[in-house]
């Protein structure tokens, strides 16, 4: 098969939307703590949750044959494996809750081996302290989820929330705990594909996600930056040929479309002609074996523009 860059930028598009939905996801998940006192958080916690695992199934064909990878999400770095196991849903769910309840700490170690860790003969975790904020959700036994936050020690109740007093003030999530997350959907063949997600450093929300201004990250290189826009997001996999950035504006998409129409070729940036199977509401360039798809899109009052870099290794 011939390797076609644009099929794979739609395709790294889509992706985009994943990645997105993966950093909200953990400007929600601190929440999860709450569940401890409050049961309607729990419910909706435990439905994000499962949306996330669906699409981190989908997300993971960016880390070459199940190895771990890095996940950049403005400036800040998650941890990203899978792997598939003969082991049924319930088995696979069953054991990392065991885990969690006993051994969180150790389950770093464990995901980022997880192709051994989900293996029917792995023994189980014996490293490390139980976990706190366990939630657990499954869904007709096709996918679950199972999620709670690794204490590096022995934690009371009164640890509990004053860990969270802590995240509050700083917004830094590590201050809660370390995320340990796991996301299992069965194959066709009645195996379990599992997607692990995990932090080991400071994982700092408020400023991932600053109210004002831009969000830490970088813009396209060489490629004048829409003017009057923010930066909402920058995300990649380390290492992966892939740069995603997310910018909201007030201008209308066709006026987005104008500017980069005008102003990209001046940077170098050659426009491509757009075929009928390319995406609506899109435009393609190319600039030293780079590949750039801006789309832009009317959300919640503002425009959306996403640009998805391809061909670069970003930094």
């Amino acid at each position: 098969m011939v390797f076609d860059p644009r099929r794979a930028m739609r395709k790294t598009f889509d992706l985009a939307m994943r990645i997105a939905r993966v950093s909200v996801y953990f400007a929600f998940v601190a929440a999860i703590g709450l569940v401890l006192v409050v049961r309607s958080v729990h419910g909706r916690a435990k439905k994000l949750a499962i949306e996330l695992g669906e699409d981190l199934t989908q997300l993971t064909d960016l880390a070459p044959d199940g190895a771990p990878y890095k996940l950049r999400l403005n400036g800040e770095s998650v941890n990203v494996a899978s792997a598939t196991t003969p082991l049924p849903l319930h088995a696979v769910l069953d054991r990392f809750q065991k885990a969690c309840e006993e051994h969180a700490d150790g389950l770093d170690s464990a995901f980022a081996n997880l192709k051994l860790a989900v293996s029917p003969e792995s023994p189980p975790l014996d490293r490390g302290f139980p976990g706190v904020g366990l939630m657990r959700s499954e869904e007709e036994g096709k996918r679950g989820v199972m999620v709670c936050f690794a204490q590096g020690g022995v934690t009371s109740q009164t640890d509990v929330v004053r860990r969270l007093t802590d995240f509050a003030k700083s917004g830094d999530l590590s201050r809660f705990g370390q995320v340990r997350y796991l996301a299992a959907k069965t194959t066709k063949d009645g195996g379990t594909h599992v997607v692990a997600v995990w932090t080991t450093t400071s994982f700092k929300l408020d400023v991932m996600f600053p109210e004002q201004g831009d969000a830490p990250g970088s813009d396209v290189s060489e490629l004048t930056r829409l003017p009057e826009s923010r930066r909402l997001l920058t995300a990649f996999a380390e290492g992966a040929p892939y740069a995603i950035r997310v910018y909201e504006t007030k201008r209308t998409p066709q006026e987005v479309f104008g500017f980069f129409t005008r102003e990209a070729p001046k940077s170098g940036w050659t426009p491509q002609p757009m075929r009928p199977e390319d995406p609506s509401k899109a435009l393609v360039f190319q600039r030293n074996g780079v590949d750039l798809m801006v789309f832009a899109e009317v959300d919640q009052g503002m425009t959306s523009v996403s640009m998805v870099e391809m061909g670069v290794v970003p930094k």
